[in-house]
């Protein structure tokens, strides 16, 4: 019985292949779940790792703790030439903070909308910092007075929205990845897009809550934000509940001192930890010997007499 030869070669060839390219895909997942990059490293620019395809779309996912994502967001808050757009659950991340006020200083318009969450007393400060750094903020609060709209829960968005950035496009930042230190060795997902649909979506969406279910974060109280005609006409109801206000206001301001005061008793404590602890040195009080003299005559004299009294 013959064998055809091409037969034998062809059966040989697919048994390579198929077995190379397992090979192959088992070492990329492994290689997967390591550490991909660390931007600002050699060969690791910002353009480097977030790169444009073909129709000259950007379309980029990313993930925690194997990708530097928290480098990729301070690099492209750096980047930043227009305006930024943030929405956050949970703000407690020094190095963005920084990030964001170089960006007001270079003219970038910065607005936040934060989860109450976001802002509580402990996380206060850095909603402080930015706005007395030009930044707006806006607080997620339900309006009660319009039930019908049905809005309530929390504020649980996490996106970005660049106006003009890398290759001098507006980008979308959407994720799981929460703006705070612990998540970027925790298990969360980015993706990055230039999609001029996605943009224009997630651009109204944050209008719609800054505008309509938010409060204006001023440090002493929230104000309604809604843009509405009709404001003249709540002028006057205004001034009856201006006492209990001016009571609330009072209450604020004393809140805030007292976040001041925490905050600026924290840095104060980071600038001494770096600073070297002087020795307190002991003092010794010298006496003069004719004082000595006097003393050690009067012990003695006590011990006679006390050796007296013994005696009898």
């Amino acid at each position: 019985m013959r064998i055809n030869k091409s037969l034998v070669f062809i059966y040989i060839s697919f048994c390579v292949t198929s077995y190379v390219f397992s090979f192959n895909h088992q070492k990329k997942s492994q290689d997967f779940y390591k550490k991909r990059f660390i931007v600002g490293t050699q060969g690791y620019g910002i353009q480097d790792i977030i790169k444009q395809g073909r129709d000259g779309l950007i379309r980029e996912a990313f993930f925690t703790p194997f990708d530097d994502i928290q480098g990729l967001l301070l690099a492209l808050i750096r980047e930043e030439k227009t305006s930024i757009k943030m929405t956050a659950y949970s703000f407690r991340n020094e190095k963005i903070v920084d990030a964001l006020k170089q960006a007001l200083k270079r003219g970038v318009k910065v607005e936040l909308v934060f989860d109450p969450r976001a802002i509580s007393e402990d996380n206060d400060q850095y909603a402080y910092i930015l706005e007395e750094n030009g930044a707006k903020i806006f607080v997620y609060k339900a309006p009660e007075e319009k039930p019908s709209e049905k809005i309530t829960g929390i504020m649980h968005n996490k996106f970005i929205v660049f106006g003009c950035n890398i290759y001098k496009k507006s980008l979308v930042w959407t994720g799981s990845y929460n703006f705070t230190v612990s998540n970027n060795d925790s298990q969360n997902n980015v993706v990055i897009s230039s999609d001029i649909r996605s943009v224009k979506c997630y651009s109204k969406a944050f209008d719609f809550l800054k505008n309509r279910v938010c409060g204006v974060y001023n440090s002493d109280r929230y104000i309604c934000s809604d843009q509405e005609d009709d404001s003249e006409d709540s002028s006057e109801s205004n001034l009856e509940s201006s006492d209990d206000k001016g009571e609330e206001k009072k209450i604020f301001i004393l809140r805030k001192r007292k976040r001041v005061i925490r905050r600026q008793k924290q840095i104060d404590d980071r600038e001494n930890e770096f600073q070297p602890q002087k020795k307190k040195r002991k003092i010794r009080h010298a006496t003069p010997r004719g004082v000595l003299a006097k003393l050690c005559a009067v012990e003695q004299n006590n011990c006679k007499n006390n050796c007296v009294q013994k005696k009898y």
